[in-house]
């Protein structure tokens, strides 16, 4: 068993999901695995689970053995406080200290799934799969590539409907969100969008001919203007944002929330809100 194996069996539910129990003996019900986050931070995100009597949604972290938790420093993490359950492959120790159960997985895991997976590495092939692609029938295939593209046409539609909304149905707000949202490309993009929600657009046009203020107010809200720089320059934005958040009773974001992981240095925040 390793970790990527692991996140494999949670994505897809290849494992017994009657009879789940949490450590603590509670009984767990999974809802929604989550969406796999292949970046830093939790394994997914916006997960459902219901653990006893309560439906929790959050986040879910994946480890082989619940020691793994301390090991990889997640209790000083903020990225990780969140989690609404630590899901290990082998529970190995008690995880004291947090406020949320762990799943252990290793006798619910089916035998066949570990199989496959152990004959399909062994190929030592780019893509171990590739000699089975043949096998499926031509309709079996059409279809699910007509599928998946009507389901991401709905699943851009219903994003871009919600977006309308909280935009007040005003198209011109909703361009500024999504513009907004794709400065930060695949990685960034929930972290732009949150940056432009945080500010309102006519708040910017107001300040569109004063470049510090814009600056002082898009680092501002970001949680990314330095606090500790003895720069004239960062001072004077930090200066001119203190008085514009009061002015506009503004609540910046967490700084956690900017992913800088395995990006080029010219697609890091800083520089895309620059």
């Amino acid at each position: 068993m390793n970790e990527h194996l692991l996140q494999y069996i949670w994505k897809h539910v290849l494992f017994r999901p009657q009879g789940l129990f949490s450590t603590e003996r509670e009984p767990v019900t999974v809802l929604f695995p989550g969406v796999h986050n292949h970046d830093a931070g939790p394994d997914f995100l916006e997960s459902k689970i219901k653990i006893g009597n309560t439906l929790w949604a959050g986040n879910v972290e994946l480890h082989l053995r619940t020691s793994d938790w301390h090991k990889h420093k997640h209790t000083t993490d903020p990225r990780y406080q969140n989690i609404i359950l630590h899901v290990v492959f082998e529970d190995d120790e008690p995880l004291g200290g947090v406020s949320f159960p762990t799943l252990e997985l290793k006798h619910h895991i089916r035998p066949d799934v570990v199989d496959r997976y152990q004959k399909l590495m062994a190929l030592n092939k780019p893509v171990p799969c590739a000699s089975r692609i043949a096998q499926v029938p031509d309709l079996i295939w059409g279809s699910w590539l007509d599928r998946m593209l009507a389901e991401r046409w709905e699943h851009r539609l219903d994003e871009w409907h919600l977006l309308w909304l909280q935009a007040g149905k005003d198209w011109r707000t909703l361009l500024y969100y999504r513009l907004a949202a794709n400065f930060g490309f695949h990685v960034n993009r929930d972290a732009f969008l949150e940056l432009a929600l945080s500010i309102p657009l006519n708040i910017l046009v107001r300040h569109r001919g004063k470049l510090q203020q814009t600056e002082a107010l898009l680092f501002g809200q970001s949680g990314l203007l330095p606090t500790t720089r003895q720069d004239e320059y960062v001072k004077e934005l930090e200066r001119e944002y203190h008085f514009l958040r009061r002015k506009y009773q503004l609540t910046p974001m967490l700084a956690h929330r900017w992913k800088f992981l395995r990006l080029r240095p010219s697609n890091f925040p800083t520089v895309r809100i620059a």
